[in-house]
C-alpha cells in the first residue's frame, strides 16, 4: 500500500517539476526584472487568466460566453476605485475586486446557468453590455468614458 502512495507521489513531482519552476521564478522575478518587464508580464498573466476562464467554458462545456470580460472589468473599477477614491490598502481592494466580481457573477449566473447555446450567448453579452454601458454612463461615479484618472 505504501509503495502504490509513493509511485502516485513520484508521478506527482515528475509531471508538477515545470510548474514548482515556473511558481519559484514568479516569486523572484520581480527581484531581477526592470519594472516593464514585469508589467508586461503581470499583463500576460491576466490575459492567461482570462484564457483559461474562456477554455473552462467553451473548451469542457461548450457554452459560449461573451460576458467574461465584464467581471473582469468590474473586478478592475472596484480596485482602481477603492484605491484612488477611498484610499483603502491596494491588497485588500484586490480582495474585493475579486469578491465584486464573484457576487456579481453569481447574481448573473443565476440567469444564466439554465440556458444552452445560443440563448445563453445572447445572455451573457447582454449582461456584459449592460454593465458596460452602467460604467460607461455612470460619468460622476466611474468617470465614465474618462476612465479613473
Amino acid at each position: 500500500m505504501e509503495r502504490a502512495q509513493t509511485g502516485k507521489e513520484d508521478s506527482w513531482i515528475k509531471r508538477g517539476w515545470w510548474l514548482i519552476l515556473l511558481l519559484i521564478l514568479f516569486l523572484v522575478a520581480p527581484y531581477f526584472m526592470s519594472e516593464f518587464y514585469l508589467s508586461i508580464l503581470c499583463e500576460a498573466l491576466v490575459m492567461s487568466m482570462l484564457a483559461l476562464s474562456f477554455n473552462l467554458l467553451f473548451g469542457y462545456m461548450g457554452q459560449l460566453s461573451f460576458g467574461q470580460a465584464a467581471f473582469y472589468g468590474l473586478s478592475g473599477y472596484t480596485v482602481a476605485m477603492l484605491v484612488t477614491k477611498v484610499h483603502f490598502n491596494f491588497w485588500l481592494s484586490i480582495v474585493a475586486g475579486v469578491l465584486m466580481a464573484g457576487i456579481i457573477g453569481l447574481i448573473v449566473g443565476y440567469f444564466c446557468v439554465r440556458l444552452r447555446g445560443i440563448y445563453f450567448a445572447v445572455l451573457t453579452l447582454a449582461f456584459g453590455q449592460l454593465l458596460f454601458v452602467i460604467i460607461y454612463k455612470w460619468h460622476n461615479f466611474t468617470g465614465g468614458d474618462d476612465g479613473i484618472q
